[in-house]
């Protein structure tokens, strides 16, 4: 399964930061919360696919969620092009906390994952 793809993209969302010098970190989750709002779905559906014993049905959803994911990473790309580089652990809270606030859902599952962030 493509989680760990996932998480990473997720995690490199995480990596950009607003170029001004009073970023808006609440806008930057927003739009990664709104790259992510097709995965999470899926994902849930697969979870729950796998603890009924339907792993077939489950891995029939794989080509789907790729496509989702690579929608995903276009976008996150576009984000991180628009926002730039995240230079500190604060601003790496700042938009975690929005994520919490605003898509929880996104939230948890970069929290499940132990996403790492990269500088």
């Amino acid at each position: 399964m493509n989680t760990v793809k996932l998480l990473c993209l997720l995690g490199l969302a995480l990596s950009c930061s607003h170029c001004s010098d009073q970023p808006n970190y609440e806008k930057m989750a927003a739009e990664i919360c709104k790259c992510s709002e097709g995965l999470v779905p899926l994902y849930s559906q697969v979870e729950e696919l796998f603890r009924n014993n339907e792993g077939e049905k489950a891995m029939a959803l794989m080509g789907e969620i790729e496509s989702e994911m690579d929608a995903q990473a276009d976008c996150i790309d576009r984000i991180s092009e628009k926002y730039g580089e995240i230079e500190t652990d604060e601003a790496r809270e700042q938009i975690h906390a929005n994520l919490v606030k605003l898509c929880p859902d996104v939230a948890e599952l970069l929290d499940q994952g132990g996403v790492e962030h990269e500088e």
